[in-house]
């Protein structure tokens, strides 16, 4: 089971063959190809699928992939992530959460680090890391499974910062644990928590204090996604938004502020595990699983509609 360097690529999107296979603990493994491209966390560099648009990746590859290295890897559903020459794994061995550096040209460990795993698991017995790693110019950032935020040094791996989030929030595990990907925006990660006070956190990267938190939101394992300033016509200012079980938010990344709201999901046994995706015509499609179905929203910046809702 291999993660596939170079794949097709249509409309700028790159799709990242075998993925999943990681995550059960087969071996994950580099194939030559052409070109490479930076995924240096969730859906990419931008958050929606695509690779950036500079990236020297073809329409197709030139003959058949040839196996260059592998790797074996722990229990998780975190997929790896890739910058510049650096292949990061996010997994679970034993009783401890490991974040691995490898190189990517050769499939070597640069440098390991084990965190301790305080997830003791849910309605999976897949005990692992549910959140991709984030490779930022200097750091890479972690979530675990527990709600363990933690940012290491991508030179070394030593421990920079690491806050037990969920359980300062006062946050349950859920079905499965932790399994959004936190938001980086600049200096910021931006974290969905689910607590019973605090539903979404702001953390400085550069020392691990909050900046602010939001109203309480019950989590979902979606991530937060940025509509950047000029997204479409009504956006004016940045803002972050933010899947949770029950409704889809709107903050503002500079304080927290609601800006806006949308009802969406359903209580029971659903998974809203889909991250939000946004068209060329900035607005948002979301969705998820067991017959809640989805929602197309236009997106403002101080109110959103409704455009279109459609079954499972």
């Amino acid at each position: 089971m291999y993660r596939v360097n170079n794949a097709t690529q249509s409309g700028g999107s790159i799709a990242w063959a075998f993925l999943p296979t990681l995550l059960w603990g087969f071996a994950v493994g580099l194939f030559e190809s052409s070109a490479t491209a930076d995924w240096p966390g969730l859906l990419g560099p931008t958050r929606n699928g695509h690779a950036d648009a500079n990236s020297p990746i073809p329409d197709s590859l030139d003959g058949e992939a040839k196996q260059i290295w592998k790797t074996t890897a722990g229990q998780g559903y975190a997929g790896p992530s890739v910058a510049g020459n650096d292949f990061v794994l996010f997994e679970r061995v034993a009783d401890n959460d490991v974040v691995r550096l490898l190189n990517l040209e050769t499939g070597k460990e640069v440098w390991r680090r084990q965190l301790k795993a305080g997830y003791r698991g849910g309605m999976d017995s897949d005990k692992g890391p549910r959140s991709v790693p984030t490779i930022l110019e200097k750091s890479i950032l972690v979530y675990s499974a527990a709600g363990d935020l933690t940012l290491l040094n991508r030179a070394d791996g030593s421990i920079k910062w690491s806050r037990a989030l969920r359980r300062e929030y006062n946050a349950e595990d859920g079905y499965f644990g932790a399994g959004s990907t936190p938001l980086v925006v600049g200096e910021k990660a931006i974290v969905l928590i689910g607590g019973k006070t605090v539903g979404v956190a702001c953390i400085s990267l550069l020392d691990g204090k909050p900046l602010w938190t939001s109203a309480p939101l019950e989590a979902s394992y979606a991530s937060p996604v940025l509509l950047p300033a000029g997204t479409n016509v009504d956006i004016t200012s940045p803002i972050v938004i933010v899947p949770g079980k029950l409704k889809t938010v709107a903050l503002d990344p500079g304080t927290g502020k609601e800006l806006w709201s949308v009802g969406f999901g359903q209580r029971g046994p659903t998974v809203n595990a889909a991250t939000p995706i946004v068209n060329s015509a900035g607005n948002l499609f979301v969705t998820s699983s067991y017959g809640i179905g989805s929602l197309i929203i236009a997106p403002k910046q101080s109110a959103a509609n409704v455009s279109h809702k459609g079954a499972e």
